[in-house]
């Protein structure tokens, strides 16, 4: 199942999957070449991993694990193995979204316990608890976050609304003017050399705003192909905005911002 994209700034891509290795399912990065490198479990687990995003430069990705742990991997060795927030009782939640800042440095998660959800931020070792996420009855189930953390955009409730931080998660507003799908299942990202252009797949359909998600614009209403409101993955190339992956069972790549 395929989680999670990164393009070089040649073209070539790397894709996360969620592969399954003997009774579980394991990270596993395929790249254009053909190669595929399933990455290591931690020692005597015997649990589904799943990927859930890169850093801007590959080095570093991050997993959810089946037993309520995230897991980092830098240059495909395990770095760190994160224990759940402690606002949340243990084995009794599920991370409805996980994604990491652009360098991974900070790692944002959306947590789902008993019919509530609560949003926090894993940095620097430790949990903090993002108090002011105002949908405490629906579910954070995407993210994106810029190189520090501060400008933050969320998907609710499977795309019923859009919300975005510019102060790391103190205050929040609405930035869904345009979308109007809400499908279950979307995936954000944002051009790493212009930060006002972001892009979202929601179901088929492909989002794209360039004043930072102030407004969207529908530019492809069948951008995905098969599996679309199940897995998605998207990436936009590193030195040109209007380069786009987009990818569900089957891959596409645009040249002209989606369209």
């Amino acid at each position: 199942e395929l989680y999670a994209y990164y393009m070089n700034t040649d073209g070539s891509i790397t894709a996360g999957y969620s592969y399954d290795a003997g009774g579980y399912n394991t990270p596993t990065l395929w790249d254009t070449t053909g190669t595929a490198t399933l990455l290591p479990h931690p020692s005597g687990a015997q649990y589904d991993l799943y990927t859930v995003g890169f850093s801007a430069d590959a080095s570093t990705l991050v997993a959810v694990s089946g037993n309520y742990y995230i897991i980092v991997y830098t240059n495909g060795a395990i770095s760190d193995n994160i224990a759940p927030p402690s606002w949340v009782p243990s084995n009794q939640f599920e991370y409805e979204a996980t994604w990491c800042t652009v360098d991974c440095q900070s790692i944002w998660s959306g947590v789902y316990h008993n019919g509530t959800t609560t949003l926090g931020v894993w940095s620097a070792g430790s949990w903090t608890q993002i108090t002011s996420y105002p949908y405490t009855n629906s579910p954070v189930t995407n993210g994106w976050s810029d190189g520090t953390g501060q400008r933050t955009i969320i998907e609710v409730n499977g795309g019923d609304y859009y919300l975005q931080t510019a102060d790391g998660g103190a205050t929040w507003t609405n930035s869904s003017s345009g979308i109007t799908a809400a499908t279950g299942r979307m995936r954000l990202a944002m051009a790493p050399s212009n930060s006002q252009v972001m892009y979202a797949l929601n179901g088929s359909k492909l989002y794209k705003t360039t004043n930072g998600g102030t407004s969207w614009t529908n530019v492809n209403s069948s951008a995905c192909e098969g599996q679309c409101t199940y897995n998605q993955a998207i990436a936009v190339n590193p030195t040109d905005p209007n380069k786009i992956l987009v990818g569900s069972i089957r891959h596409a790549i645009s040249t002209d911002g989606g369209a």
